[in-house]
């Protein structure tokens, strides 16, 4: 039965990851789909470029609290519902469905986002200090480059050089947070795949110029 209540958080952690939260906000404001417009992502960023910076915001807090509620939930029930073994299992797991409906909706025909925010929302509860180093390295590499693209990508690769070196163990209790930051970090980069082909091109958009 507890594996059937965990199954469950999962199997709910991504149908709420799937949905799509920038695909709502546009056609709610403005009536129009937002894959149709800017980069065509229903991301934070797109939403901000074409909308305006306050509905970007709004994504981006949305879309992070898609990733931290599955992840939190998981992690109150985990003490009172599983072994030790599985307080940290469950909530990575969740996490990480959360993240997976997000990149690959239900909804959207397995299509979706890059899954950015998603995975800082379900970070600030799973890794908060890994998440602190990786937005430092996301807010640096953007002031210095105007590249929200690179500055996620390297976040990124933050996140999974910090579960590495930062205790508790990366390979012994924690193995499953370490595998999923791994996993996290290629999906990012991955989906950003069309980024990189702009930024080599040097068509990629900068923050604060126009779609």
């Amino acid at each position: 039965m507890h594996y059937l209540t965990a199954a469950g958080l999962v199997a709910g952690a991504y149908v709420l990851g799937s949905i799509p939260v920038g695909l709502v906000v546009a056609k709610a404001v403005k009536g129009i789909d937002i894959r149709e417009a800017g980069s065509g992502n229903i991301g934070a960023t797109n939403v901000g470029r074409v909308l305006g910076r306050k509905w970007g915001v709004l994504v981006w807090l949305l879309d992070g609290l898609k990733g931290f509620i599955p992840a939190f939930i998981a992690g109150t029930l985990a003490g009172h519902v599983w072994s030790h073994y599985d307080l940290l299992m469950w909530p990575v797991l969740c996490a990480f469905a959360t993240i997976c409906g997000h990149n690959f909706s239900i909804f959207l025909r397995f299509r979706g986002g890059k899954g950015v925010s998603t995975t800082f929302g379900a970070f600030a509860y799973l890794f908060p200090v890994g998440l602190l180093i990786a937005a430092a390295v996301w807010v640096l590499t953007v002031l210095a480059t105007r590249y929200v693209s690179v500055g996620s990508m390297l976040a990124g690769a933050a996140l999974t050089a910090s579960a590495l070196l930062l205790p508790p163990h990366p390979f012994g209790n924690s193995l499953c947070l370490t595998v999923v930051c791994l996993v996290v970090a290629v999906l990012v980069i991955l989906r950003h795949k069309s980024n990189i082909h702009r930024l080599l091109n040097g068509t990629e958009n900068k923050i604060h110029s126009r779609v």
